[in-house]
């Protein structure tokens, strides 16, 4: 068994797999044992072949990241979902409490890892189909929408998918599912994207930071932490999947290598994790 990897109470790791890239048959295989009873379950129950190659790899992945930290087999994890349906591990019983929260889209997993449990990613992609003014119409604050409104033609999807994933990663964080209403808290993005804007009625704007940022030209990315201490947290890309192409421990999916090895990352792309910044207000 490899050392577990260490992870700091103010640091967030995420792990990202490209899914429609693993077909190997013998990584797929060692991926469906991994799961429970209940994983295969739902997982037949997706009608679309893409849906449940995507399933059975998110499931696997999670099992797989959070063995990175501690003695644990994947295939020993169990897990269990509150009130609101935000899963969280049951069992092993851990040291150290360990967190995690994943999103997926069309072509992208995302894990996020961290010690303490307030914590939410999500990430959409940007060429899927439907309406997005509609929806933030429908469920944006006032002030997401006149700002939305005001942005040149060529500006706007892309800024609404940069309010969506962030709002988004929010309500997972809160762990209150639909019980928060999307126009109950809103969003300021400057110019650039560099800083990010928060106000909600109901929660201190200065315990949460956010991040946003964009991957591989396709896909937003956002997560949302809260904490109650004056944490000033680090987020890591932990790790990728699939690995360096031709590299053996790139099949496996227990077998991630760095970010910083992944070639789609460049230095200049790691150095912005991290930098965008939360400015927290109060009107």
């Amino acid at each position: 068994m490899n050392a577990a990897l260490a992870l700091p109470e103010n640091h967030i790791h995420l792990w990202l797999c490209l899914d429609a890239s693993i077909n190997d048959p013998d990584c797929l295989e060692c991926c469906e044992r991994m799961l429970d009873k209940p994983e295969q379950a739902r997982r037949w129950r997706f009608h679309f072949p893409k849906h449940r190659h995507q399933f059975l790899l998110t499931r696997a992945l999670v099992r797989c990241v959070l063995s990175c930290y501690t003695d644990v087999r994947p295939e020993e994890w169990t897990f269990i979902q509150d009130a609101y349906g935000k899963p969280a591990i049951a069992g092993p019983e851990q040291d150290q409490p360990l967190h995690f929260n994943v999103s997926h889209t069309d072509g992208l997993i995302v894990v996020a890892v961290a010690r303490q449990g307030t914590v939410g990613v999500d990430v959409e992609n940007l060429r899927r189909e439907g309406s997005t003014f509609e929806l933030a119409n429908s469920f944006f604050a006032v002030p997401e929408r006149e700002w939305l409104r005001a942005l040149p033609s060529a500006d706007k999807p892309r800024r609404f998918f940069e309010l969506w994933t962030l709002k988004e990663a929010y309500v997972k964080a809160r762990g209150q599912g639909l019980s928060i209403a999307l126009d109950s808290f809103h969003f300021r993005l400057d110019a650039d994207g560099g800083d990010i804007l928060f106000d909600a009625a109901d929660s201190d704007p200065c315990r949460w930071h956010f991040w946003s940022w964009s991957l591989f030209g396709d896909y937003r990315l956002a997560l949302a932490a809260m904490s109650d201490k004056a944490n000033v947290f680090q987020v890591e890309v932990a790790g990728a999947v699939p690995a360096l192409a031709g590299d053996a421990a790139g099949r496996a999916l227990g077998g991630v290598l760095p970010a910083t090895s992944f070639p789609i990352f460049s230095p200049s792309d790691m150095a912005l994790l991290g930098a965008s910044r939360l400015r927290a207000y109060q009107e």
